[in-house]
């Protein structure tokens, strides 16, 4: 019922719900809210993948490490280079490492393993993360492991592939 002055109007529509307005602010508002939290949840995202891989290498990195030492005669060569297990010859892919097969960050990169003498020095050997472009991530995996510089350390990128340096005594 409205009331102007003396008269009574009696209306028979009585407004229930939202207005257009209303739920075009709440849209709005909603907006924004993900627009701010987008952004935080791909650097949550981005810095776990950083972690896990900076771990995959390190665990590869000791994997090898123990092999080496349990049998000092492994041969040189390169393992698992196309992500299939493959190794050098008069060796067997059974004997590798578990943590080799596991796929980093996607299904197109692997990690590999280079045992040669390198620039590090005769006992040296690399694990190379094969199939990963993203510079950012690399550099936040280095700061993880190494020195956070990707040109120097033992955790190197050549622009072909990332290698993490280990040694064998």
């Amino acid at each position: 019922m409205i009331h102007l002055g003396n008269v009574k109007i009696q209306s028979k529509f009585i407004p229930k719900g939202f207005t257009l307005v209303e739920i075009m602010i709440v849209v709005v508002i909603i907006g924004l809210l993900a627009a701010m939290a987008i952004p935080a949840f791909q650097k949550v995202r981005r810095n776990s993948q950083a972690t896990r891989l900076a771990n995959d290498m390190k665990k590869l990195a000791e994997d090898f490490q123990i092999m080496m030492f349990n049998n000092p005669a492994l041969p040189n060569g390169i393992y698992n280079n196309a992500g299939d297990g493959s190794v050098p010859a008069g060796f067997a892919a059974s004997d590798l490492p578990a943590s080799i097969f596991k796929k980093p960050i996607s299904e197109r990169s692997f990690l590999g393993v280079n045992i040669r003498d390198s620039e590090a020095g005769p006992n040296a050997a690399c694990v190379n993360l094969i199939g990963v472009d993203d510079q950012d991530m690399l550099r936040m995996v280095d700061a993880k492991i190494d020195d956070g510089v990707l040109t120097t350390g033992d955790l190197r990128y050549n622009g072909a592939f990332f290698t993490l340096i280990f040694y064998r005594d």
